[in-house]
């Protein structure tokens, strides 16, 4: 029954796109990536293998609970340039090698989207999502164990950061992730 309710929850999404033409290319991508979260199985081992431990998810639930952050930050993809160095992901391949140049070209000061507020109900889960900026054809997120509005100089604890690309029709096309322990 749940991956029934899932596939729907999928398909609702897909076919929204039509209705999301009237939002930003950005607003869609979020939405992908939440179903896309929602509906792979893979995506969710790879965060209950680092989370699970600590209890703060478990290996019994399906799907990986998590808040999503009302903030849009900036993440770099510096943790990725192995895995990205033969790849196109519409950016000059110099900027993913060189963090000063990436970040000097797509550094944004965080920022609160009264869109993202809408997405998901605050739930239970001390997990929680934060998006980036989407540039060229890739998005970047951060599971963490810190919610980003309380981030002071500093932040603590385990973060997840994963990197989608997205094909031509705007659906998720590649899967990369990164781990860090923040102290």
């Amino acid at each position: 029954m749940i991956c029934f309710k899932l596939r729907l929850l999928l398909i609702i999404l897909q076919t929204s796109f039509g209705v999301a033409k009237s939002q930003s290319t950005d607003e869609c991508k979020y939405v992908t990536v939440i179903a896309y979260l929602k509906t792979h199985a893979a995506i969710n081992d790879q965060i209950k293998a680092m989370y699970a431990k600590r209890k703060l998810t478990s290996y019994k639930n399906k799907i990986v609970e998590f808040n999503l952050s009302n903030q849009v930050a900036f993440i770099g993809i510096y943790d990725f340039r192995e895995k990205l160095k033969n790849k196109n992901i519409g950016i000059d391949t110099a900027l993913i090698f060189d963090y000063n140049s990436y970040r000097k070209q797509y550094y944004f000061e965080s920022y609160r989207s009264e869109y993202l507020m809408q997405l998901m109900e605050p739930n239970d889960s001390k997990l929680f999502l934060t998006f980036s900026k989407p540039v060229g054809n890739f998005l970047v997120i951060e599971v963490g164990t810190t919610n980003p509005e309380n981030y002071s100089i500093r932040q603590f604890g385990l973060g997840m950061t994963i990197l989608f690309t997205f094909n031509s029709s705007g659906l998720v096309d590649e899967v990369f992730y990164a781990a860090a322990a923040y102290n």
